[in-house]
């Protein structure tokens, strides 16, 4: 029993080897296709994957009943959006009933919206995640043998790699370190020791995390003596005065990455900081508006991606609920992949005016950032309009500094009530994700966040 326990174990790893080894050729392919061999590409695997869902995944072959096989992107535009209700209402329908079971992995996202979503990648996806991962890694110059710091937010993720014999099995055979992104200590000191003695060449975590890392060392006047290779920013909107300070403090470059726990990497930066690739390889993007339609390049739209290479649980059309524009021009960095110049943040993440105006959250730091009182803050508008600001103050917010910023988030957002309100601490979900606006008004603008 024990010899065939081992055989089943070396086969897991060579099964394992095999998958990334296979994902890594297939990346490194496409990072050197021209356009048009970009495009014939994902043309090709969006047509395999749609001839394998019509026969093999329930919810797909009820909806393709009655297509013809015509042009790809004419049958992926006749799908409607996946969004995540009905995900959760038609799980068990979204899983492949070719792929066995043995090679499917089910988890669930964070929550961060409210209610956790469950979803499912075959084991052929999940090599090619860890693939994306490494080449995100290697755009933030990871080098073979390196080490990972993550300030990460998820408990799940937290309790998962940085607690007990897999925090030793992480930090010596995987290099990888995990400090809680909810948890970030008023006395920064002991965080900045534990970067100097693990020395990572990268550090990934939450824009939020990083930036309020950033910003307590500023206040300490302490900055780690280690620098790495580069910062990889995820998870939240990562604002420009918060990418210039994370630069400062830790001394090297920030690079903002797209990601969700069901998609894995969507789009990544390059150290030219010029937008975000997408990364054509395994996803298709579209950027739509609140009617289905595509919007124009430059225009603010909704994030809409299929992923093609997860056939064991399909998410085509898949609604992020989250908001970008596309790149009017390509990188310089020379690579095909297309670009998004900007990821705003979800759908409920904007101050809508009475002239609707859509008014990013990302410009509440900007406001707030003359009043040293201010220690966080959050937006809330309700589907008439009206902005409640909670701020958490060092010590007390004076008076006069209160009516100046709500005058100032009036001139902003312009037509809309502001009310601010001082409050002990404000509340984050246990993904560990800090949502600087809540916006009823904007969801119902741009289709609902969740």
């Amino acid at each position: 029993m024990i010899r065939g326990m081992a055989q089943d174990g070396v086969a897991l790893l060579r099964g394992r080897w095999a998958g990334i080894r296979a994902a890594r050729r297939l990346i490194t392919g496409t990072l050197v296709m021209d356009r048009p061999e970009l495009d014939r590409w994902v043309s090709t695997c969006l047509a395999r994957l749609l001839r394998e869902v019509r026969t093999s995944v329930p919810y797909y072959r009820d909806l393709l009943a009655g297509h013809g096989e015509s042009d790809p992107y004419e049958l992926l535009r006749a799908l409607p959006c996946l969004s995540k209700p009905i995900v959760r209402r038609e799980f068990d329908r979204l899983i492949s009933e070719r792929i066995p079971r043995r090679r499917m992995l089910f988890s669930a996202t964070g929550g961060s919206t409210g209610e956790p979503m469950p979803y499912g990648r075959d084991i052929d996806r999940q090599w090619l995640g860890n693939a994306e991962i490494e080449l995100g890694l290697s755009w933030a110059g990871m080098v073979r043998g390196g080490r990972v710091l993550s300030i990460w937010g998820s408990s799940f993720d937290v309790s998962r790699f940085a607690q007990g014999w897999r925090r030793v099995w992480n930090r010596f055979i995987h290099g990888m370190y995990f400090l809680p992104a909810f948890a970030i200590p008023s006395d920064i000191r002991p965080w900045v020791a534990a970067i100097d003695r693990f020395r990572p060449h990268v550090i990934v975590g939450y824009a939020g995390a990083l930036k309020r890392f950033a910003q307590t060392c500023s206040e300490a006047g302490v900055a780690p003596s280690w620098a790495p290779k580069g910062i990889i920013s995820s998870a939240e909107p990562l604002d420009p005065d918060a990418r210039l300070e994370i630069q400062r403090v830790l001394g090297a470059p920030v690079l903002n990455r797209y990601a969700s726990r069901e998609l894995g990497t969507v789009a990544h930066e390059c150290m030219r900081q010029d937008g975000l690739h997408i990364f054509e390889h395994g996803k298709l993007v579209e950027l739509l508006d609140s009617d289905g339609q595509a919007v124009a390049t430059g225009e603010l739209g909704r994030i809409v991606v299929t992923d093609l290479s997860n056939f064991g649980f399909p998410l085509i059309r898949y609604d992020t609920g989250d908001l970008a524009r596309r790149s009017r021009e390509s990188c310089a960095c020379g690579l095909a992949y297309a670009s998004l110049a900007e990821v705003a943040g979800r759908s409920t993440d904007f101050l809508i005016g009475s002239d609707g105006t859509a008014v990013s959250g990302t410009v509440l730091p900007h406001l707030l950032k003359d009043f040293p009182a201010v220690e966080k803050f959050q937006a809330l508008q309700d589907e008439a309009g009206r902005i409640v600001l909670r701020i958490v103050a060092l010590g007390e917010l004076p008076e006069a500094d209160r009516a100046r910023i709500g005058q100032q988030l009036e001139e902003l957002v312009r037509g809309a009530p502001v009310s601010v309100e001082e409050v002990p601490e404000l509340v984050i979900p246990a993904s560990g994700k800090h949502r600087s606006v809540i916006s009823r008004l904007s969801s119902r603008r741009f289709g609902p966040g969740d």
